[in-house]
């Protein structure tokens, strides 16, 4: 299993070599159909935190490590299912600006929005998903606030 630096270190190398590539570039073995994937987990993963249906938890990796800002890094699916579980905020949404990849490993840059405590807010986000036997899977979400 690869540790977090390396899939740090990845995830910024795919950004600065998609830098100015708008969704797509010729990476090997990461084809059209890859990121149509991923755009259409995106979409469910919507969907589905909206509806507070926790089967959005099986699009996210059981190692996976979510970064909100001003917390610790949430280590493991158990730990996210615990911020979802508390879920104080209201109609997420999320946009996919840039979907690239390299072999079994793919980044996505985006926007998102929320009602958090009655309150507008939004930021940028950076996921990593590694395609493993059972799909894609989001390893690594980081996002900030505008």
């Amino acid at each position: 299993m690869r540790s977090a630096w390396h899939v740090f270190i990845l995830a910024a190398a795919l950004i600065a070599g998609g830098a100015g590539v708008a969704c797509r570039s010729s990476a090997a073995n990461f084809s059209d159909a890859d990121a149509a994937e991923i755009r259409n987990a995106t979409r469910r993963y919507v969907e589905m935190d909206e509806a507070r249906n926790s089967d959005l938890l099986q699009l996210i990796a059981e190692d996976a490590v979510y970064m909100p800002p001003g917390i610790a890094p949430l280590e493991g699916r158990n730990a996210v299912e615990r911020l979802f579980k508390a879920h104080p905020w209201e109609h997420l949404s999320e946009t996919p600006q840039e979907i690239d990849g390299r072999g079994d490993l793919a980044f996505v840059r985006g926007a998102w929005s929320v009602t958090f405590n009655g309150k507008p807010s939004a930021g940028s986000y950076i996921e990593v998903w590694q395609k493993r036997t059972d799909g894609w899977k989001i390893i690594r979400k980081v996002w900030n606030t505008e």
